[in-house]
């Protein structure tokens, strides 16, 4: 199929840039599936050959950077199982990145393999002074772990176990109860140069609002304890992303079944800490979804 697809030229049957970057989105988790270690020996050549001719489909079905920069946004267009007033420059949502201009968050962009952008939003009761207010005070606190002395029972020194059960020290402030954190995934797309290119297209939202703060240290809090928190998850729906032109998320609910593609990470924010060295970016962050508008520098300590 795949050699047919090349020797028939078939990318010129999909010729809107939606349908065609979502082909391209498809075909970047088999390529990341094809090409992940670990899969045995025997495998390899087998892989190695799939992946080739996927590369190749994957290059022929290439938009320009002005095509991806245009397509559409569930931001943009005020998709409703987004989070009211996510898009609103003064709402109580701020967009986080790090100084160091690292990626906000790293595990989940290395564990897709590079096929997604991930933005991190958070929201405190208060609107947006309180907000920015709280990441003032975080950024004052510096950077530093140490092991949880009431979590660590007793492994060896060197266990593994050990660094999964660090928590942030000197202490941070603490999220109030109330606290909302959005984790927002978008397409990455490769465009006409070979280039991984950052797209507009919302594959996923995820919400977490603590209603109450759990004992234990600060920064910490802990998925399985239902009653602190209530969870909210929005995924890309290819039907609705075509007939509605970027209105394309969907609201999960208990029924709602799911199924996942090329080990696509459930995203868990399995423990919340926000690091000193997260910084508000600027209002207009949420038009792309690098976070790369410029922010304020804060005084590190």
């Amino acid at each position: 199929m795949l050699t047919e697809f090349l020797a028939t030229n078939a990318e010129r049957l999909v010729m809107d840039p939606v349908k065609r970057a979502m082909l391209q989105r498809d075909l970047l988790a088999v390529y990341v599936w094809l090409t992940q270690p670990g899969m045995g020996a025997e495998q390899t050549p087998r892989r190695t050959m799939l992946a080739q001719l996927v590369v190749r489909i994957i290059r022929k079905l290439a938009l320009s950077d002005s095509v991806i920069a245009a397509l559409p946004s569930a931001l943009a267009v005020g998709d409703p199982a987004l989070p009211a007033g996510l898009a609103d420059s003064t709402s109580g949502w701020v967009c986080l990145g790090r100084g160091d201009g690292t990626p906000v968050a790293p595990t989940h962009l290395q564990a897709l393999g590079g096929r997604s952008t991930f933005v991190v939003f958070l929201n405190v009761p208060g609107g947006r002074a309180a907000t920015l207010g709280y990441l003032a005070q975080l950024r004052t606190i510096p950077t530093g772990w140490r092991i949880d002395p009431q979590r660590i029972g007793n492994p060896p020194i060197d266990s593994p176990v050990l660094r999964t059960m660090s928590v942030p020290f000197p202490e941070p402030p603490q999220i109030p109860a109330g606290t909302r954190v959005a984790l927002l995934r978008f397409a990455n797309l490769v465009d006409r140069h070979g280039r991984l290119h950052p797209s507009t297209l919302v594959e996923s939202v995820q919400v977490r609002q603590y209603d109450s703060i759990p004992g234990g240290p600060a920064g910490v809090a802990y998925v399985g304890r239902t009653p602190y928190q209530r969870v909210f998850e929005s995924q890309l729906s290819r039907r609705a992303l075509f007939a509605h032109n970027g209105v394309g998320l969907r609201m999960l609910d208990s029924t709602t079944r799911t199924h996942s593609r090329f080990w696509d990470m459930a995203t868990t924010f399995s423990r919340i800490h926000l690091p000193s060295s997260a910084l508000p970016r600027d209002a207009s962050c949420w038009r792309a979804p690098s976070c790369s508008a410029p922010a304020a520098r804060a005084t590190r300590r």
